[in-house]
């Protein structure tokens, strides 16, 4: 009976990583065993969580209620095991292992939702805010910078400047970017709104800017793989209109998924 506890717990476990607002985004980020010890570890609180929920109720619930007439029993442990006997399935003792293996099943799978409320509400609380899935990535992010410097572009609507393999450069707004999931990785695309691009000179490595998008009258989106940028960093303005003294700036760019977004030059 013990021996059949692995697989709720280990189900329970996993369901339980996909549904936390914390471990869900860090799971993304690992392969292989650990995923299944991360999964496996899940469970054993779900486990642990569900057996002190379940003592709890048992120890100091009544036996049965009555409301307006109506006789509720609440040992859920002696009901089950009395329908499994009155169904001549098994024995008395047999019956009752059953019912505990069956009710510390459902409360292991629902043990994970309690987790995740805790952990929600303890990370709304610690950030000050319930949008919560914003910091915690971006500090999932933090252990690598590309992720980190796009994600943040991102949220914070500041232009960059990706330096592609094939020498294409682009300078632009991030509309998404690839945040953890389970099969992204280093191989994930960027959603860009593009304001100029150009390419890097094959010798010198200078900057020749050759497309102005804004020219275009109209919100042009690109998608690059992640993969693919050799280099990536913050536009600076003042030092693309010293570099670049024939053709200002880009003065404003829509973002092509919501045309009221507008950001403005300062």
């Amino acid at each position: 009976m013990l021996f059949l506890l692995i697989f709720p717990v280990l189900v329970a476990g996993y369901r339980a990583s996909l549904i936390h607002p914390v471990i869900s985004l860090a799971n993304a980020r690992h392969q292989g065993q650990r995923l299944y010890l991360s999964s496996a570890t899940m469970g054993l609180k779900c486990f642990a969580l569900a057996g002190l929920v379940v003592y709890c109720l048992h120890e100091f619930l009544p036996d049965a209620i009555s409301l307006w007439g109506w006789h509720l029993p609440l040992s859920l442990a002696d009901y089950i095991g009395k329908s499994i006997v009155l169904m001549g399935v098994a024995s008395t003792e047999v019956a009752m292992n059953w019912s505990w293996f069956i009710l510390l099943s459902v409360a292991t799978w629902f043990a994970g939702d309690l987790l995740r409320i805790r952990a929600y509400l303890w990370q709304a609380l610690w950030h000050g805010t319930l949008n919560i899935k914003v910091p915690v990535t971006g500090k999932l992010l933090a252990d690598s910078p590309m992720d980190y410097l796009l994600f943040k572009a991102m949220h914070s609507r500041r232009a960059v400047m990706l330096s592609m393999n094939d020498r294409k450069v682009y300078v632009g707004y991030v509309a998404a970017c690839a945040e953890p999931s389970q099969n992204g990785g280093a191989y994930q695309e960027v959603t860009l709104v593009p304001m100029m691009s150009g390419y890097r000179d094959k010798k010198t490595l200078k900057i020749t800017i050759t497309t102005y998008y804004e020219d275009a009258n109209e919100s042009v989106e690109l998608i690059v793989r992640q993969d693919a940028i050799l280099s990536a960093g913050e536009f600076n303005w003042e030092a693309f209109e010293k570099l670049q003294p024939k053709k200002p700036a880009p003065t404003r760019v829509h973002i092509g998924r919501n045309p009221g977004r507008t950001t403005l030059k300062t």
